[in-house]
């Protein structure tokens, strides 16, 4: 009997761990088959950003780690908001098999924070940004130990902001 209990925590963490690497904080990509070619920025530019959006990340990680959604919020952009907020894509996200298997159902922006964000990009760290015009950037890092996107930001009033595009 304890052998078998061991065989499902061990599959219910397998399956946690696939469904945090599949986590994006952007919707599907882009089907109208327009890819924008990226920009590139002088050193300076690039310098700059990048300690920027370093700041910004780890104000996020400090924000996560406390689990302070209403900092958090202030991140976002307010078409990340209006699309992670949407019922009907909430819906689409709550049918992963590692929410499904918790029985968790998404019913707002605050419980997609609490649910996804949280186990999936506490602690991250910038390692790369890449430019798609000067006001849109992919930071990349890894999340437990796989590259990945961390965020896709858009730069809004000299602040770095979570966006979707």
């Amino acid at each position: 009997m304890k052998k078998w209990q061991f065989i499902v925590k061990i599959t219910g963490f397998y399956c946690l761990i696939v469904f945090l690497f599949s986590c994006n904080t952007s919707p599907p990509a882009n089907t109208d088959n327009s890819e924008k070619a990226e920009y590139v920025p002088s050193e300076k530019e690039y310098n700059e950003a990048f300690k920027d959006i370093e700041t910004t990340i780890n104000r996020l990680n400090e924000v996560i780690l406390k689990k302070d959604y209403n900092s958090w919020i202030t991140f976002l952009t307010d078409e990340f908001k209006d699309y992670y907020g949407d019922s009907a894509n909430l819906k689409k996200i709550s049918e992963s098999p590692t929410l499904k298997a918790k029985s968790i159902v998404l019913r707002n922006l605050k419980d997609y924070f609490i649910h996804v964000i949280v186990p999936s990009r506490i602690k991250t760290k910038l390692e790369s940004i890449a430019f798609v015009d000067n006001n849109h950037v992919k930071a990349y890092g890894k999340i437990y130990n796989e590259n990945a996107i961390l965020y896709y930001l858009e730069k809004n009033k000299d602040k770095w902001k979570i966006a979707i595009w």
